[in-house]
């Protein structure tokens, strides 16, 4: 029903230890009209996030230099690429367009399972069934960089071309060009989502290129954003705020004329490499503008 399934079940083993990818790459493939994720990384479950056997550690895996189109289309609520509980993975260079939800997903959890729980998760009584954890979870050290992102969003609502969950130590996101979505955010930092890095990267969405799920009882927060281009002004009162937030030069565009080189760069090698790139029209690379 979807692509590919990486180091998602911790019962699928023949040696006692389940989950452990490590050293994955999934790269030069086309993934078009499969049922629900193109691609799952990661599991869910406790040993997943804290587990009881460190090599059950998924970590040092990439997806690079892909194409994704047309993705679930049996369940539409799916996205090109999900990753869960992980460590230093890498998601380069990959285009993502044509998906009825998120484009790429990193995280999971909603912070409940991050070092100290969550005060929400404590008041609806998540915690009478599972233990608050005193350290991390394996998520840190992802990287999110140089992918193209467009029309995305086309089913649903309450999404992003980059759509996060819980914290993630030392992850960055960085050099994407995400655009084109009726709906969506080029970022959307969802519940518990901390200690993301974005930065040096060009959006052009319809109502706005951040959302950030920070309120009273929720994690989210300490996130840092900088050299970001977007179409839609910058509101220059929200460059911190009081979930620990930093917005460090955050420029508007209206043309790729008035880009600055750097961010004309970041549009023309997002994506899959210039010379993989056969057939494709350079517009791809420049228009909704």
């Amino acid at each position: 029903m979807g692509g590919f399934g990486i180091g998602n079940d911790p019962n699928a083993h023949i040696t006692g230890v389940g989950l452990g990818t490590s050293n994955i790459e999934i790269s030069g493939m086309y993934l078009h009209q499969t049922g629900s994720n193109a691609i799952s990384m990661g599991g869910i479950q406790a040993d997943a996030h804290h587990p009881s056997d460190p090599r059950m550690i998924n970590k040092d895996s990439t997806i690079t230099e892909n194409i994704f189109a047309d993705v679930a289309k049996t369940f539409n609520s799916g996205v090109a690429v999900f990753v869960s509980y992980t460590t230093r993975t890498q998601i380069t260079h990959n285009d993502v367009s044509n998906v009825p939800y998120s484009g790429i997903c990193y995280g999971y959890g909603w912070g409940s399972n991050d070092a100290g729980g969550s005060p929400e998760y404590l008041r609806r009584g998540l915690y009478n069934y599972q233990p608050i954890y005193d350290s991390p979870t394996v998520m840190t050290g992802g990287i999110i960089s140089g992918n193209l992102i467009n029309n995305f969003g086309i089913t649903h609502s309450d999404l992003g071309g980059i759509y996060t969950l819980s914290a993630s130590p030392n992850t960055t996101i960085s050099e994407n060009w995400v655009f084109d979505s009726p709906n969506g955010a080029a970022i959307y930092n969802d519940e518990g989502s901390r200690f993301y890095h974005a930065d040096n990267s060009v959006f052009n969405t319809t109502a706005f290129w951040l959302q950030r799920n920070e309120r009273a009882n929720y994690t989210t927060g300490n996130m840092t954003y900088t050299n970001i281009a977007s179409t839609i002004p910058f509101d220059p009162t929200l460059a911190t705020n009081q979930w620990g937030d930093r917005l460090i030069n955050i420029t508007q565009w209206t043309s790729f004329e008035n880009l600055t080189q750097a961010h004309k760069d970041v549009v023309f090698n997002a994506g899959i490499p210039v010379g993989q790139r056969a057939g494709r029209p350079v517009s791809v690379h420049q228009e909704r503008f």
